[in-house]
């Protein structure tokens, strides 16, 4: 009875958030010159497989009356899916000319001005996600997605035409050039992780990998 009630509320959730990603994607389509950044659509097509092959398999998985364990292994995986198609749709930040929003996984936004940044730091090294301070907080994207360098640009255009054409602080290289005189950085609060955004790609692939493994050895099992 769980694994009926567990697939039955993820066949109601993953149509809806199709519906919705399908609706965003036909806008963004139709609007290639919107003055926005986000996530590339291999991101929804990941989601998209991820969250309907792993619902396929919970429904099997509770027709055969598979252990409850099981079913909610199937259910994460799948739920995760959705959550990638979510972060697809609702993850974007607007800008123009004032300043820009970010909005969140869940849809909630937050707006800044570009005399509020503080500062940036671009891709270094394995990693490729840019990152703008402002108002003590992150605000986070990558040159992988769409237009991420043309609003860093616009960001640092906004910066300078706010400040009387001063540059926007490069925090990671004014960083690396403290600890170089210093021995000791001064920016600690900015340190990153170099090749996050490529690692989480590699330990979602080998993540998949393994559980399309598991779900062949589970589901098809020998009698």
């Amino acid at each position: 009875m769980t694994g009926w009630i567990l697939a039955g509320v993820l066949t109601a959730i993953f149509p809806i958030v199709g519906l919705r990603c399908i609706a965003e994607y036909s806008r963004r389509r139709e609007q290639k010159h919107e003055k926005a950044t986000y996530l590339p659509s291999f991101m929804l097509w990941v989601g998209v497989i991820c969250g309907g092959v792993f619902l396929v398999i919970a429904w099997f998985a509770a027709a055969d009356k598979e252990t409850v364990l099981l079913l909610l292994c199937f259910g994460a995986f799948s739920l995760l899916g959705i959550v990638l198609m979510l972060g697809w749709k609702n993850c974007y930040i607007t800008y123009d000319h004032k300043g820009f929003t970010q909005y969140n996984i869940l849809g909630m936004q937050r707006s800044f001005t570009y005399d509020q940044l503080t500062g940036y730091r671009m891709a270094d090294g394995f990693s490729t996600d840019i990152k703008l301070y402002a108002c003590g907080k992150t605000i986070t994207t990558d040159i992988l997605a769409v237009n991420g360098t043309q609003f860093l640009l616009a960001a640092r255009k906004g910066y300078a035409r706010c400040n009387n054409g001063k540059v926007l602080p490069n925090v990671w290289e004014e960083k690396r050039n403290t600890q170089k005189k210093t021995g000791k950085g001064s920016f600690s609060a900015h340190v990153h992780n170099p090749g996050e955004f490529l690692a989480i790609f590699i330990m979602l692939l080998v993540f998949f990998v393994g559980m399309g493994i598991f779900c062949a050895v589970m589901i098809w099992k020998p009698v």
